[in-house]
């Protein structure tokens, strides 16, 4: 199954809302303090439930990097649509952003490859990624109904 764009935009806010819980009540280390500097570990959780989610769907981790300020950012790509859990930690945006391919944030994180979202995971220590299957775990419940 392949999501609309509706689909992802209900998905995105539902998984910000979620995240922010699960890095709240459960202290899983990266999603502490939601949305700002958890861009790495919710994409990469995020993508992982929207791969099992949308079995039809290509699901890339966007990894931008600003080489000048040596600032990452990381968002998820499903199809040709952008989904950033995290866009609300910069000024520009008030909430999770939905949009078409390439993300408006390449322009500030303009070096971006795109990773499988198993390999974003592995990006992390194993003792970081035991913590964070657990934020898989419960995201996958809130999506995966």
């Amino acid at each position: 199954m392949n999501p609309t764009v509706a689909d992802l935009h209900r998905d995105a806010a539902q998984a910000a809302a979620s995240l922010e819980r699960i890095g709240r009540e459960h202290d899983v280390p990266l999603l502490r303090s939601f949305p700002n500097n958890s861009c790495e570990a919710a994409s990469a959780i995020f993508g992982l439930v929207l791969r099992e989610k949308y079995s039809s769907a290509t699901v890339h981790v966007a990894r931008g990097y600003n080489v000048p300020r040596g600032h990452w950012h990381f968002w998820v790509e499903v199809n040709d649509q952008v989904v950033d859990v995290t866009a609300h930690q910069f000024q520009s945006y008030e909430g999770p952003l939905v949009t078409v391919c390439p993300s408006p944030l390449e322009t500030e994180f303009a070096d971006v490859d795109r990773l499988g979202p198993t390999e974003a995971m592995q990006e992390f220590s194993s003792p970081i990624r035991h913590r964070l299957a657990f934020a898989v775990t419960e995201l996958g419940k809130a999506l995966l109904r």
